[in-house]
């Protein structure tokens, strides 16, 4: 299978195990890596990534996770995405991967 970055990233989030530091540091380190522009293999960054979270990545069907969120409605941005909110941004390690349901402009609207 090949990976993008943002596919990628969507992925470690949605295992839902480590800490926001350790995905956004690996998020620092892809995004440092001209080659994670496009398309990759998990081969190619072994190296990122723990045992464990390599054969998580292999054996998950993320066709099926997919379908799962967007049955409950659950989107998802990226810390890179244009309609990431600004607010969040600003704070001390933001997800770098947003799940939201709903209307994403309220983020924006808070106070």
């Amino acid at each position: 299978m090949e990976w993008t970055r943002r596919t990628l990233m969507i992925a470690m989030a949605m295992r839902d195990k480590g800490s926001s530091q350790q995905r956004w540091e690996l998020y620092q380190r892809l995004c440092q890596n001209e080659w994670t522009e496009g398309k990759f293999t998990l081969e190619a960054i072994h190296q990122e990534l723990s045992l464990e979270e390599l054969e998580w990545l292999r054996n998950t069907d993320f066709t099926s996770l997919e379908l799962q969120y967007r049955k409950e409605n659950i989107h998802f941005l990226m810390y890179e995405d244009v309609l990431y909110p600004q607010r969040l941004k600003e704070i001390y390690l933001p997800p770098v991967v947003l799940f939201y349901k709903g209307r994403l402009e309220l983020f924006n609207r808070l106070s």
